[in-house]
């Protein structure tokens, strides 16, 4: 699967997911997806107070000991929430959580080994960032503006007032009785809060860069644009805001300021260390290999704290504040865009950094053991105890003799970057999304050779092989002959204007997910397949199947059962949201294995009715 890194989720497709699945009511449910255990996810937020940092770490609260800030140490997790975690703030002995499309979140973290959720606002639109003074939160709503929050019950924060703004609200500082509002291409939004329950728009500060993430000390506002740029905003008129400095840094994400320094966390490069001494004049002095795509960064006793996407939470030494240095990490985060179970082990590919190789073993209580640094993957096949990693670099062997330790056994460079890769016996046949089909030997994994190449009209997404049949989604259904791997011959073609991103193929049947469509296919004879059904979902879908139902990773919606039994009229019979985007799926037996891009590994069980339907 092709990775998508949105740091910050696009909601507005999910007004169309909610019409997804109306599922029916559970004693009429002839199955049921429940979950099973959550893995992992990406690490965009935390926030420090005294020796505990807490850490979001997809769709959980992760708190951590941090007396010896080179060694933290888990003490305690809470139950997965039910989005990824975009920003934290610690209120007392609670700690806020923004959960986008399900609003605020509480947790107590009195026992911090022991972090409960307690209280619950929904959004108006998708809460992305916080700003707390004493018992109220300015909430950044996304397409609502800013939201004011009365947290004087934890239990039951409660909205005293909101503003709209023009643009998109992605962040928000106050300073006295001003909130400043990050507004997207809409620039700064300047609101008085003399009157909470009343704010009041007094000014503006536009920017052609847009406007993410804010910051400020002083008589000054520190400003990221969403793509580049970081502004300095004179602020000593509120009525007023000018501009005096900027700076071109690309894909910044958070911004933190430390009297003459700016710290810019950005999606790429790392941490940006940036001189203001001069406000007219900022200068970039150094860049340290941590904080991507964070989304949030925390400074305590010399210590910075900076989240780090896939890499979990990395400390740097503020000990020389112009060249922090990375004295200590914790991680065990990762990012999910697809997924291959096998046996007792899953394998979770992060596009950016490699595969997670994690023990199912007990499926309640799945364990990362091993992990292999690889770039730009794509996908994975696993075949007895060797894997093989498809992506830019072509096709990589991996030894998994050893789960805890793989090793990279050999590599063959393709024409173009491949996305899907499956293997029978001693073949690997590898799809490139214009380049076609490429048949590699793996007799010697050592040494894969390239045999054979089938040039394909269309962009080619993924594979699967049947016998002497490969079936490869690619603008519609395209089949292949391997009967001979040494000449691979195109026996059918089904067309298709919408893109192909998976298929799976069981005896006779055959499921195409097309772009929001899920297409039902009659392969019972290769050379002349036939449509039996359709859904239209919405939204993009990857397939997977148990007995008569096709188990769907549906994007932002999570997974959707459906059921086969008649083709003609496809059912949705269960639903199960996960924190973010699914990506991938593997459906083994009773359990689907979920590739959720910010949520990491989400694993289901399929629980059929009394009926055995």
């Amino acid at each position: 699967m092709r990775r998508y890194r949105n740091l910050l989720t696009f909601t507005a497709v999910v007004t169309v997911s909610s019409l997804v699945c109306a599922v029916l009511p559970l004693s009429a449910q002839p199955l049921a997806l429940e979950l099973v255990a959550q893995l992992g996810g990406t690490s965009l937020a935390v926030a420090v107070q005294g020796d505990v940092a807490f850490l979001a770490v997809g769709p959980r609260l992760v708190t951590l000991d941090i007396s010896d800030p080179t060694h933290p140490v888990e003490i305690g997790r809470s139950e997965p929430l039910p989005s990824h975690i975009n920003d934290l703030k610690i209120v007392g002995d609670h700690v806020l959580a923004s959960a986008e499309l399900h609003g605020l979140r509480v947790l107590s973290v009195k026992d911090p080994t022991n972090p409960i959720e307690v209280g619950s606002m929904p959004p108006k639109d998708s809460t992305v960032r916080m700003f707390v003074v004493g018992d109220v939160a300015y909430v950044a709503d996304r397409y609502e503006g800013l939201t004011i929050v009365s947290l004087a019950d934890k239990t039951s924060p409660q909205p005293i007032a909101q503003i709209d703004t023009p643009g998109k609200a992605s962040d928000v500082v106050v300073v006295g009785d001003v909130a400043y509002v990050a507004d997207s291409y809409e620039g700064l939004q300047v609101i008085s809060i003399a009157d909470p329950t009343d704010p009041v728009e007094i000014g503006v500060y536009p920017t052609l860069a847009g406007a993410s993430a804010v910051d400020a000390e002083g008589a000054y506002v520190y400003l990221t644009g969403e793509y580049e740029d970081l502004e300095i905003v004179s602020i000593a008129d509120p009525l007023e805001p000018m501009g005096i400095g900027s700076l071109s840094i690309e894909y910044p994400t958070d911004v933190m300021v430390l009297g003459d320094l700016v710290y810019v966390a950005t999606a790429w490069s790392g941490l940006v260390v940036v001189s203001v001494a001069d406000k007219s004049q900022p200068v970039e002095i150094a860049r340290v290999s941590a904080a991507n795509g964070a989304l949030s960064v925390a400074v305590s006793d010399g210590f910075l704290y900076a989240p780090d996407d896939s890499h979990g939470l990395q400390v740097l030494s503020l000990e020389e504040p112009t060249a922090p240095t990375v004295v200590g990490s914790f991680d065990i985060a990762s990012f999910g865009n697809d997924v291959v179970a096998s046996g007792n082990l899953a394998f979770l590919v992060d596009g950016q950094h490699g595969v997670h190789v994690i023990s199912v073993e007990q499926p309640e209580q799945p364990m990362e053991i091993g992990f292999i640094a690889l770039r730009e993957i794509e996908s994975l096949a696993v075949e007895g105890s060797l894997a093989y990693v498809c992506g830019r670099s072509g096709l990589i062997v991996i030894d998994l003799g050893d789960p805890t330790m793989p090793v990279e056994l050999g590599r063959i460079e393709l024409p173009e970057r491949a996305e899907a890769v499956a293997v029978d016996g001693q073949y690997a046949y590898a799809i490139c999304p214009y380049a076609g089909l490429y048949v590699v030997s793996v007799a010697d994994p050592a040494q894969p050779a390239l045999l054979s190449t089938l040039p394909l009209d269309g962009y080619s997404r993924d594979l699967m092989i049947v016998d002497d049949m490969v079936y490869i989604a690619s603008k519609g259904l395209r089949v292949v002959s391997i009967a001979n791997p040494l000449e691979p011959v195109l026996v059918s073609t089904m067309a298709s204007d919408s893109l192909t991103r998976s298929v799976v193929v069981r005896d006779d049947l055959l499921l195409l997910g097309e772009e929001s469509t899920l297409r039902v296919i009659s392969v019972a004879d290769s050379e002349n397949p036939v449509e039996l059904g359709r859904h239209i979902f919405g939204l993009k879908s990857t397939i997977g199947l148990y007995k008569d139902y096709a188990i769907v990773a549906l994007e932002w919606r999570g997974v959707v059962a459906m059921s086969l039994a008649d083709p003609s009229h496809l059912a949705p019979v269960a639903s199960l949201d996960t924190a973010d985007r699914a990506l991938g799926i593997d459906v083994v037996d009773d359990l689907a294995y979920v590739a959720d891009q910010h949520g990491g590994l989400y694993i289901l069980r399929v629980v059929e009715g009394d009926d055995g339907t």
